[in-house]
């Protein structure tokens, strides 16, 4: 709340206040928190035993990035995770 008192003197009633009073309220949201993410697709992937294999895909977007620019709302960290009932475990090998 912000409140501004202007102060005059009128000749017929002397010193005079004048009161202002303006509220206002500050809604900040953060655009991170609220963001949709775009789908990451990878393809299928053939590793013989032993051996290794990756695979590039093209990074997720969100859509605060979409709004704000590049990297808004900070760097993204990937894994590949089992999904069991409701809970990702992390892994860092997968069992064929």
């Amino acid at each position: 709340m912000q409140t501004n008192t202007i102060s005059y003197t009128d000749d017929g009633l002397g010193l005079q206040n004048f009161v202002e009073t303006v509220s206002f309220n500050v809604d900040i949201k953060d655009p991170c928190k609220t963001s949709a993410f775009s789908a990451v697709s990878l393809s299928a992937m053939t590793v013989i035993v032993g051996q290794q294999a990756t695979q590039d895909f093209s990074e997720a977007v969100d859509s605060a990035e979409t709004t704000y620019g590049t990297d808004s709302c900070g760097a993204r960290s990937y894994s590949v995770v089992l999904q069991g009932d409701a809970t990702l475990t992390p892994v860092n090998y997968v069992t064929v």
